[in-house]
Parts: C-alpha cells; structure tokens; sequence
C-alpha cells in the first residue's frame, strides 16, 4: 500500500494524490480506501470511484484490482491557508467479495506528511522570516534555487528586483500571497 503525492505544497494549491492498495492474496479481487487530513480540504478526482464523505475521501463502492492485483485513486488535497507541517492520512482494505470478513485484509495505516509553504518563503523553512530576504537575496544574485522556487514570487521563473521588494514586504507585513503576484 503506497499513498503518495508531493510532499511540499504552496498555501491554499490544490494537489493531487494516489492511494494505491496491493492485494495479498489472489482471491481478495476487490478493494476500499479511506483518507483522512490533518488540515485541508479533500476532493476527487472525477472517474477514481470517490467521494467525500464527513471530510475524508473513501470509495463509493469496492473497486475491482487489476491483473497485478493492484487499485488505485487519485484525489486532490487543497492546502490550508496557514504554512506548516500537514499529514495524510490513509488505510485501505481487500476483500474477497464472500460478505463476509472472512478472507479479507486490512492494510496498515500509512502516512504521508507533507509541508506547507507559501510564496516568498525563499528558503523553503515553512515559515516567514528575515532569514528569507537573506535567502532572496542570494537567489537573485544566482537565479531560482534549483531546491526552492517559492521566493518567485511573481511566477516568471526567475528571482528578480521585483520579487525581493515583494518578499521584504510580506516578511514585515506578514501577508503572504496564496498564488503568482503579477
């Protein structure tokens, strides 16, 4: 069972994740999923077999593995406002489809933790600070950092005049954007 997806995210982007469940044995033909979010909004994706239900993603009904004996779903995950460490949450579950338990398997819970950063973030740390006009500095001297891209605050792939005005701005304001400033 593997739940992945990125594990850095810009405040409020919307994101897409895979929860895929690996049969153990070769009669459980059918499987299920449910994950859950420290913070955050879930949603689907649409054709995945999905919904939301009380704020977690779960299968709307068993969901057949293939020939490898394998299922999976996407569905998206839309950061929080607040930058900050984030989990996701997932278990999953196959069956042998004889209703009963008797056969089935439930999978470990697993965990995917993802950071939350925002935009002008220069050093990618998590968090606003003076540390990041420093970090802003040096990247405009060198271009984006190949690690960190966040201090771009404008989104036109490289860090410029304009973008280290905009970080020692939301560095003293306090005021991060949530997308590209143009």
């Amino acid at each position: 069972m593997a739940l992945d997806g990125p594990q850095r995210v810009v405040t409020e982007e919307v994101a897409i994740f895979r929860f895929v469940l690996q049969s153990r044995s070769s009669e459980q033909l059918f499987a299920g999923f449910n994950v859950a979010s420290s913070d955050g909004v879930l949603g689907i994706v649409e054709g995945q077999g999905a919904q939301v239900k009380n704020f977690e993603v779960t299968h709307k009904e068993p969901k057949p593995v293939d020939s490898e004996g394998k299922a999976v779903w996407e569905f998206t995950w839309q950061a929080p406002t607040s930058p900050g460490p984030q989990t996701l949450y997932g278990a999953g579950v196959s069956a042998n489809d004889s209703s009963s338990t008797a056969g089935d398997g439930s999978e470990e819970a697993m965990r995917l933790a993802v950071l939350v950063t925002q935009l002008g973030d220069a050093n990618c740390d998590g968090r606003m600070s003076a540390a990041d006009v420093s970090a802003e500095m040096t990247q405009a001297r060198g271009g984006v950092s190949a690690t960190c891209d966040l201090g771009d605050v404008d989104c036109n792939g490289t860090v410029q005049e304009n973008d280290i005005s905009t970080v020692i701005a939301l560095v003293f304001d306090a005021a991060a954007p949530a997308a590209c400033i143009e």
